[in-house]
């Protein structure tokens, strides 16, 4: 009989050492980054939730509501009815009808000490009947308890009751900074829409499991012990976990550090083009391990430069203004041309209706990423005010004619042009006409920033010197005709 009871025994041994093995906490992790896309050089704040030691890690994404509960009297469902939650599908309570709206898990050994529950939880927001009405009244919230004697009495978690504290969103990411604690959060009555507590947002919620429920066969629920109706005071839980510590957790990063919530990590620009880069974490015991990767992208911030053809102007001449930097014709360009805005990548040709320094700026945005602002100047000058007179209008030949030179400013460069092919380049020159004639003058005046005008067709009339001659020939004397005559 004992050599056939031995291989029994032995069976009975292995069955107990499998189903040991079986009922080990598992290790379980989850990567996450934020923001998950970034602009090159900002800072990504990667962490990871989990660890070993997990007794259950529920995300209901498979549309039930999985192991590790003995009742769900709430009647759940799982469809996000009211928005998205914190990762894929969630437990959602109030839509259908229930006697009790309890969730109770089964019983867990917690007899070790030192676990924790941790889950995202989320009231609803309308103020109206529907699949989203909130708990408004004082008992209507949800408590989250304890049973050691298999669910004859339930025990409030202890507090501080404590609200998440966080940015409200009703899209995700949801962000948490301070998880909520405790054993019941009250409404704060009937909500100003959007309602500001945080209670009525996806937050995240952690409690330690205290010591008065540290026995080998705990159960926990979360519970909503008054409700007006079905279709009223409706609420939803998601990524319930129950973990105890295990000892010699490991954590490392791909990237060297060894704690599930890392600094944060700045991304270089690499060339001009997107790319992603992947954040890989694992977490491990002496039995079992889990890893999880998280992904960013990396967009690279444009450039703003841009060339002037010319940047010192006179009067109306026109510039153009050509990109140069790095942004694809797809980003947005906001220009700035003195006061005058304009859009797209270019090249654009501008005057300017007045003189003066002109401040031309541009900053270039794409993918959600801005460039720094590229500031420029151009100059626009005056022409010369060209006026001069000569001095004087009609003279003789041989005889100097002076001309005045008005012109404003005074340092510009001088091109006389006289009509009778001479030309100088005095300021206010003298000038000496060898034959008769009109002659039309032109001045032409040059500003030191190159602006050009010219006056043209003053008239100069230059006449011919007389020609005079004497006669010396005498006529016979006539004493009755004393006289001489000028040939």
């Amino acid at each position: 009989m004992k050599k056939n009871l031995l291989p029994v025994v032995s069976l009975i041994i292995a069955f107990s050492a499998l189903f040991t093995q079986k009922a080990n906490a598992q290790c379980e992790v989850t990567a996450n980054a934020y923001p998950q896309v970034v602009c090159a050089g900002d800072a990504v704040t990667l962490s990871a939730s989990g660890g070993c030691g997990f007794l259950m890690n529920n995300d209901f994404n498979n549309g039930t509501i999985g192991t590790g509960w003995s009742s769900a009297a709430a009647n759940p469902v799982f469809n996000n009815p009211c928005g998205p939650g914190p990762n894929g599908a969630h437990l959602w309570v109030g839509t259908t009808a229930s006697q009790s709206r309890t969730l109770i898990t089964v019983d867990y050994d917690v007899s070790i000490g030192g676990c924790d529950i941790e889950w995202w939880m989320r009231y609803g927001e309308v103020s109206g009947p529907g699949n989203c009405e909130d708990p408004d009244y004082y008992d209507e919230g949800v408590h989250l308890q304890w049973s050691t004697n298999g669910g004859a009495t339930w025990t409030d978690f202890p507090g501080p009751d404590q609200d998440p504290i966080g940015t409200n969103s009703t899209t995700p990411p949801f962000n948490t900074t301070t998880p909520g604690t405790g054993g019941y959060w009250e409404p704060d009555g009937v909500p100003p829409s959007p309602p500001t507590q945080t209670l009525y947002y996806w937050h995240e919620y952690s409690c330690d499991i205290p010591v008065a429920a540290t026995s080998a066969a705990t159960k926990f629920r979360w519970a909503q012990l008054s409700t007006s109706s079905t279709g009223y005071d409706a609420w939803g839980i998601d990524e319930v976990e129950i973990k105890c510590p295990t000892g010699n957790l490991n954590v490392i990063w791909n990237h060297g550090p060894t704690v599930l919530n890392p600094p944060s990590v700045t991304l270089p620009l690499q060339g001009n083009n997107s790319y992603d880069t992947c954040f890989t974490v694992t977490v491990s015991d002496t039995i079992n391990s889990a890893t999880d990767s998280v992904c960013v992208t990396v967009n690279p911030i444009p450039t703003s430069d841009f060339d002037i053809s010319d940047t010192s102007l006179c009067g109306n001449d026109s510039t153009t203004f050509t990109y140069t930097g790095s942004g694809t014709s797809a980003a947005t360009y906001s220009w700035d041309f003195d006061g005058t805005s304009g859009s797209g990548q270019g090249p654009h040709t501008r005057t300017f209706g007045s003189t003066g320094a002109k401040t031309i700026s541009l900053s270039v945005q794409e993918n959600g990423c801005k460039s720094a602002t590229t500031v420029k100047t151009v100059n626009v000058h005056p022409y010369p005010s060209v006026s001069f007179f000569p001095s004087p209008t009609e003279t003789c030949m041989g005889d100097s004619v002076s001309f005045v030179n008005q012109t404003t400013p005074a340092n510009s460069s001088w091109e006389w042009k006289f009509g009778d092919g001479n030309s100088s380049t005095v300021e206010s020159p003298t000038h000496y006409y060898n034959s008769p004639g009109t002659y039309d003058v032109s001045l032409k005046a040059t500003t030191k920033y190159g602006c050009v005008k010219e006056l043209q067709n003053i008239k100069i009339d230059i006449n011919p010197n007389p020609d005079a001659a004497i006669d010396t020939t005498w006529n016979i004397y006539d004493p009755n005709n004393s006289q001489f005559e000028l040939l």
